[in-house]
């Protein structure tokens, strides 16, 4: 089908299909698709949920951020500061939550109210 490759943005022939990153389908172009390429943004995103890059992340794992940044053509500094303003971002937006819901059972127990 025609659309968007969400990894380079060329608007091209693409396969939609679940990132490696998570439960989330994203459009690629053939190119990125073959390179194993997800959308930086998600590749942010993620990491910035795991920890700091690449203190908190497995090796293999840094190996195909590494990968991505390469392809793409951008820093792995700038990916590291990327990451932690993101990380800064949600954890801002969680406390703003905190704050919004402050009277209710599960404030201040982050842990058991999303554990699955």
């Amino acid at each position: 089908m025609l659309g968007k490759c969400a990894v380079c943005g060329k608007e091209t022939e693409v396969t939609v299909c679940c990132s490696a990153f998570g439960a989330v389908s994203y459009a690629y172009c053939n190119h990125c698709l073959v390179n194993n390429l997800e959308p930086y943004e998600a590749m942010v995103a993620d990491i910035s949920c795991a920890g700091n890059f690449p203190e908190d992340i497995n090796k293999p794992y840094q190996e195909f951020c590494r990968h991505i940044l390469k392809e793409l053509g951008i820093s792995e500094e700038q990916f590291i500061e990327d990451v932690r303003k993101a990380s800064k971002d949600l954890d801002e937006d969680y406390a703003m939550w905190c704050k919004e819901n402050e009277n209710e059972q599960y404030l201040g127990n982050y842990d058991d109210y999303f554990t699955f």
